[in-house]
């Protein structure tokens, strides 16, 4: 069976900006993304430029009545929140896509691909369950421990 897809909407979260014109226009004119690095003090490093992504707020993506339920997202799906919002708003999905407007083709036929560069590690919810499940006399690690105390640190909006 030969099934078709379409693209309906797309959003970007970049060091080139934060919305698909944007970005076009940037690779389209060869900007660069880097700049000095300004997120972190990075005077002990070698390097002091970086790619960053400055003065970016989820928040100003999604309605007000998620943004308690989103204000404590990690970085990266902050990232993923704006550009997913950007897209589903480019395609003019309804929002939420629920009961109310169960009859909208995009109830039973929505797929997303969510392409991203990888991020930092959310380190302290890396380092704590190594730490807590190391086993010094042997040597090893106690997997089974560090998985659970991994499970116990997460937080379902900061792991998207």
């Amino acid at each position: 069976m030969n099934r078709r897809v379409v693209i309906t909407g797309m959003g970007v979260t970049t060091p080139l900006g934060n919305d698909v014109e944007t970005v076009w226009k940037g690779l389209m004119e060869g900007a660069s993304g880097v700049s000095k690095t300004t997120l972190f003090d990075a005077s002990t490093f070698p390097t002091q430029f970086s790619a960053q992504v400055p003065d970016f707020d989820h928040l100003e993506h999604i309605p007000e009545e998620l943004h308690a339920e989103h204000k404590d997202a990690g970085r990266n799906a902050r990232f993923i929140i704006g550009a997913a919002s950007l897209a589903w708003k480019q395609a003019n999905l309804p929002f939420p896509l629920d009961e109310s407007n169960s009859d909208h083709p995009a109830a039973q036929r929505v797929g997303v691909y969510l392409g991203a560069g990888e991020g930092p590690l959310d380190f302290d919810n890396f380092i704590a369950p190594t730490v807590e499940a190391w086993l010094s006399d042997d040597n090893d690690m106690d997997w089974q421990k560090w998985a659970q105390v991994a499970f116990d640190r997460m937080v379902p909006n900061n792991e998207l």
